[in-house]
Order: structure tokens, then C-alpha cells, then sequence
């Protein structure tokens, strides 16, 4: 009786077994039945593309990887995609494969497996082709097992890109992306500019080509944007041309049949600011139209001159060539101004003194009027006795001593505090005229023989 019930257990059991193996696997499907239409895998990149799905191979973040020089994957992601089961045997070390109605069976270092129980040479070219395990994970043969679930297989050696092709009809081969920018004929200074092109159907990533002349400067593949940055340090001064190809399940484009070309030009800085040298900062002078100067700048072409008066901008020249500028009359009236010296080159315009120079206009001071008389001593008087001058002027006095006596040898003009003995020859005697009209006297010191200035407005 125990037996008995020991069996029925154990019918239990295996009843239960099918019944959750029945809920949980996957529907079966023919590879007729089969909706995927392509698979893209990329050796060293942990995402395929399932028709137009990208997602991750596994949540390890495996890669297709190649040895032997066959791409090698775990292809429970590929299987699993077209609805199949993919089984563990860890006593046999062996991988069984179920698709619709074919069942592969690959064993751990043979170079055998079996397909729906036929054995067959995994790669009939080298033997050394097995299945492997990488980093705890199974790496199958990928152009086996995906002609065997009844794959076209298609490798394309310069992006390293695998497709597998379950459609059955041709994919076409993506067409040339159209360039955007740098746009062609473009100049910059830029030595590490971004490339972008617009997005080709059916392509899954891209190659990016860049030549000097016949040089190839930079070769990028496997891109998956739709731009690319030119790494710092590849770009120099010159002229460079650029293509981009797609790649997809169809195969790859061809370049673009005009590449676009762009320029890098040299970074030219803007020219220093001048230095003022006149007129001096502070100075001040009576001048309305002063000569302004500043030194030569490197790189400068023209110059521009500003003249301010506080805030008020009265003078804006540009497009001087000379390191001089003389200010046109008209401009200046008495006051303070301030005055710049900007720059411009190919590089650009430099900036403004960070102090301007100032100068002043002052108003010019009037000269006092200066008045020259002659005067000769005779020995009956002088000669003129009677002389004019002008009012408030300096007043120049030659006396010339012709005959000089006794009574003629000291010359007194009392109002003006004049005494001056006289000698033959030239005498001078320097004095400022009465401020207002009228008369002085003057006369020998004996007051003998007398004169007069007469001081006329």
C-alpha cells in the first residue's frame, strides 16, 4: 500500500510539473509562423535591433564577440525574439534550441550538434568552431544557429555588424544620408566641429569618414546618432571633406556622391587696444583743434577715434589709417573731454583704453597791450615833448641821449614814480600807462624843461 501511494505521489508531481510548464513556457510557433522579420547585432555592442525594437541582448550586458573568427553570441535573446525555447543541460554541458518544428542541440566544445537529432558539423570550414563559455554565459555560433531556425545570414566585415534575415524577401540597402552641417563650402575656426546628417530608413548605424586631400584624418563606424563631434587634436588649419554611410540589414550605402567640405581657418585674436601718447592725459592748452596720436597695434588695419564731453559723444571717427588725428575746427569749446583709441583688424576690434586721456580747453588770456615810444634829449628840450599812449599798455621808453647837460641829465615823472639819470646813448624806462584817459607830466630834475604823456583811451 505504501507503494502504491509513493507511485501516486510521484504521478502527483510530475502532473503538477506539466501543468506549470504548461502555464508558464512560450507558445510554439513555425519558423512560417515567425513575425520578426530581422535581427541586427554589432560585435562589442550589448543591443540588437528587432526589426525596428532596439533592445538589450540580456540584463548582463552581453556582446557578440568573435573568436576563431566566427561571431559567437548567447542566443537565448535571438531565439526567444521568434517565440522559441532555449534549455540548459548543466550534467551534459549541452544547449537544446526549440523553434517551431526544430530542435538543436550544441554541446560545450564539439564541434557537433545535432538538428531535430541529425548530427551536423557546426562549421564544416574549422572545427575549431564550438561552443564556449565567456564570463558565465554560453556563446553560440550565431551563423549556425540562425541558418538552422532558418535564418539568411549577412555580415558586414567593416562595421562588424551581423543580420539575420528571417523575412524571406530582400532588404534594400539604406540609401546615402543627406549632410547638414558643417554646410558645404563652410569656414570656421572651429577645429573640433559637430557633424550631423539627417536619418536614413533602414539604417542602424552610421559611418563617419573624414579626409585632408587624400588622407584620411579621422574613419568613426558603428554610430548610432545622428551627429558626431570631432574629437580636440585631430584638425589643423586646412581645407577637410566629410561622408557618411548607413548601415542596416540591407547592407551599406555608398558615400555621398559630392562629400562636403569645410574649412578651418586660423584663430586670428583682435589687435590690442592703442596707446594714447598725446595729448598728454591732464594736459590742457588753449588748442580747439589739437593733434591727437597713439602708437601702432599689431595686426590693426584702421583706427577709431572718440572725443567725448562728459557722456555727450562729440567726435566718432573710424576707418583711420594714420596714427594721427587733428580735430576739425568747430568741434571744441572751452571745457574738459575725454578721448579713445579703438582698434580693428581681421581678428576683430580691440577694446577701449581702460583709462581715456582727458585734456582742457581753456580760454585763451588776453595779453596786456604793449606800447613802444621814442624820445630824443636835446639841449633845448625834449623831442617830441608831447607823446601818446595807450591806456593800461606797457609802455617801452627809449630816450636817447643826444645831448645831454646839466639840467637834461635826470629824467622825473612824478605821478608814476619815475627817477632816471640819463647818459648818452639809449636809455629805457619800462612803466604802465594810466588805466584811463589823461595827462602825465614829465620833466628834467630841475623841472626845467617839461613834457607831457597823453593817454588816450
Amino acid at each position: 500500500m505504501a507503494a502504491v501511494n509513493i507511485r501516486r505521489g510521484i504521478a502527483l508531481i510530475v502532473l503538477l510539473g506539466i501543468i506549470m510548464s504548461c502555464a508558464w513556457a512560450p507558445s510554439l510557433r513555425s519558423a512560417d509562423a515567425v513575425s520578426v522579420k530581422t535581427i541586427v547585432l554589432r560585435v562589442g555592442d550589448p543591443i540588437m535591433q528587432v526589426d525596428a525594437v532596439r533592445t538589450f541582448i540580456d540584463s548582463t550586458g552581453a556582446v557578440p564577440v568573435i573568436i576563431q573568427e566566427r561571431t559567437m553570441l548567447p542566443v537565448r535573446a535571438i531565439v526567444e525574439a521568434l517565440g522559441g525555447t532555449v534549455s540548459w543541460d548543466a550534467a551534459r554541458r549541452a544547449v537544446g534550441v526549440v523553434l517551431g518544428t526544430k530542435t538543436l542541440e550544441l554541446m560545450i566544445a564539439k564541434s557537433f550538434a545535432t538538428v531535430n537529432g541529425i548530427p551536423v558539423a557546426i562549421d564544416p570550414a574549422n572545427a575549431l568552431v564550438v561552443p564556449v563559455i565567456v564570463k558565465r554565459r554560453t556563446m553560440l555560433p550565431v551563423r549556425f544557429v540562425g541558418e538552422q531556425l532558418g535564418a539568411t545570414v549577412g555580415w558586414a566585415p567593416a562595421t562588424q555588424v551581423v543580420t539575420l534575415d528571417f523575412g524571406g524577401t530582400t532588404v534594400p540597402v539604406p540609401s546615402a544620408p543627406a549632410l547638414i552641417a558643417p554646410a558645404d563650402t563652410s569656414s570656421s575656426t572651429d577645429t573640433t566641429p559637430s557633424l550631423s546628417w539627417n536619418a536614413v530608413s533602414g539604417a542602424a548605424t552610421y559611418r563617419v569618414v573624414i579626409r585632408k586631400g587624400t588622407d584620411v584624418i579621422l574613419d568613426r563606424s558603428g554610430l548610432t546618432a545622428l551627429s558626431f563631434t570631432v574629437p580636440a587634436g585631430l584638425l589643423t588649419v586646412g581645407t577637410y571633406s566629410w561622408t557618411v554611410t548607413a548601415t542596416g540589414p540591407g547592407g551599406t550605402s555608398a558615400p555621398q556622391a559630392k562629400p562636403f567640405v569645410f574649412m578651418v581657418k586660423e584663430l586670428i585674436l583682435p589687435p590690442a587696444a592703442p596707446v594714447l601718447t598725446a595729448p598728454g592725459d591732464t594736459s590742457s592748452s588753449t588748442d580747439k583743434t589739437p593733434s591727437l596720436s597713439w602708437n601702432a597695434v599689431s595686426g590693426a588695419t584702421t583706427y577709431r577715434v572718440v572725443i567725448r564731453k562728459g557722456a555727450d559723444v562729440i567726435l566718432d571717427k573710424s576707418g583711420l589709417t594714420l596714427l594721427t588725428f587733428t580735430v576739425p575746427a568747430g568741434l571744441l569749446a572751452v571745457g574738459t573731454y575725454s578721448w579713445t583709441v579703438v582698434a580693428t583688424g581681421p581678428g576683430g576690434t580691440s577694446p577701449s583704453q581702460v583709462n581715456p586721456f582727458t585734456f582742457t580747453v581753456k580760454d585763451p588770456v588776453a595779453q596786456p597791450l604793449a606800447q613802444t615810444v621814442e624820445m630824443h634829449v636835446k639841449y633845448s628840450g625834449w623831442d617830441p615833448s608831447i607823446i601818446h599812449i595807450k591806456a593800461g599798455a606797457r609802455i617801452t621808453w627809449n630816450i636817447w641821449g643826444d645831448e645831454v647837460t646839466s639840467c637834461t641829465n635826470r629824467i622825473v615823472v612824478p605821478s608814476l614814480s619815475i627817477s632816471q639819470a640819463l647818459t648818452s646813448g639809449k636809455n629805457v624806462i619800462t612803466f604802465t600807462a594810466p588805466a584811463t584817459a589823461g595827462t602825465v607830466p614829465f620833466a628834467c630834475w630841475m623841472n626845467m624843461v617839461r613834457g607831457q604823456f597823453i593817454v588816450d583811451p
